[in-house]
């Protein structure tokens, strides 16, 4: 089996030369020597030697190996690899952005909601005030002066909750809640997130891609006539 650098296998046809076949293969002509003489065609080598023909009589059917990769083909993975350097380069930028931006937003988005919060819960403890006050038997709401007995036959619940705002400070918890959970902030926190995450997944992609180019680069950078 071949050893050294990766090859590949070639079939010699009619009128074919090791000068022609290195030099088709994208090698210089002059080192079709160097190929021949290479370990990986030591098996090729020593059946010439021992029908002694010289490297010149080759026949048709007869398999030499040749380096996978010429210069052509290194230099082009190379500036692939520029490439996708690049795009790594400029994602990971994107990526900072992206993470400052996010940062920036959630911090406004806490102060947001602290605010928020702060209303809320002033206005519950409101609501569960008048709630208690109002509750049935007990004496009335706060400020109430009138006989008890006589409040107890007249009172109405809902009118002194109406009248005490209960019913519209409940509707503007409900608004300050919507408001938290779907404000302005919650939404462009959701989308930098999903453009954040599409980032994150073309930056791996193209790492892991730079990554196996880079183990490949170095096989393709073995002598070709070891």
């Amino acid at each position: 089996m071949p050893i050294g650098p990766e090859v590949v296998a070639y079939k010699v046809k009619k009128e074919d030369s090791l000068w022609n076949i290195v030099k088709t293969a994208g090698f210089p002509a002059k080192d079709w020597k160097k190929i021949y003489k290479a370990r990986y065609n030591n098996k090729f080598a020593d059946k010439l030697k021992q029908e002694n023909r010289s490297p010149d009589k080759i026949f048709p059917g007869e398999i030499i190996y040749l380096p996978k990769y010429n210069s052509k083909a290194i230099m082009a993975h190379f500036q692939e690899l520029q490439t996708l350097k690049k795009i790594v380069s400029n994602s990971t930028q994107k990526m900072n952005v992206i993470q400052k931006s996010l940062s920036d937003l959630k911090g406004m988005k806490d102060e947001k909601h602290a605010t928020l919060s702060k209303k809320i819960d002033a206005l519950t403890s409101e609501i569960d005030r008048i709630k208690t006050a109002t509750a049935a038997g007990t004496g009335g709401p706060r400020g109430w002066t009138g006989p008890r007995d006589r409040w107890q036959k007249t009172w109405s619940r809902t009118y002194i909750r109406h009248s005490e705002g209960m019913y519209d400070m409940e509707r503007e918890v409900g608004v300050l809640i919507k408001h938290k959970n779907n404000g302005v902030f919650v939404k462009a926190i959701k989308n930098v997130e999903k453009l954040a995450k599409a980032e994150q997944k073309n930056l791996n992609e193209a790492y892991s891609s730079l990554i196996e180019g880079e183990k490949l680069l170095k096989k393709m950078l073995k002598s070709p006539y070891k």
